[in-house]
């Protein structure tokens, strides 16, 4: 799925006690309510972000969020139940 062995980040956007319950391998946690203050930060990384939460709704205003600011390789995974191993 995308390119996560070639580099690409994972983002998981859910609540704290969510990725402390588990999360994908190597994913960088920034709440969803964390990410338009941390744009620099997200947009310094250079590297394609795969943006992935529960459901999918707080990946979609992630990832709208990201492009708002034009972070441009932006994916949204939506749920996490998406990632082919789970």
């Amino acid at each position: 799925m995308f390119a996560v062995q070639d580099g690409a980040i994972l983002l998981d956007v859910r609540s704290r006690t969510e990725f402390e319950m588990g999360h994908l391998p190597g994913a960088v946690w920034v709440p969803v309510a964390e990410v338009a203050d941390r744009i620099e930060e997200l947009a310094s990384l250079d590297t394609p972000i795969i943006v992935y939460c529960l459901s999918g709704h707080r990946s979609d205003s992630a990832v709208r969020t990201l492009r708002d600011a034009g972070v441009g390789d932006v994916h949204d995974l939506g749920s996490i139940m998406r990632w082919p191993s789970r």
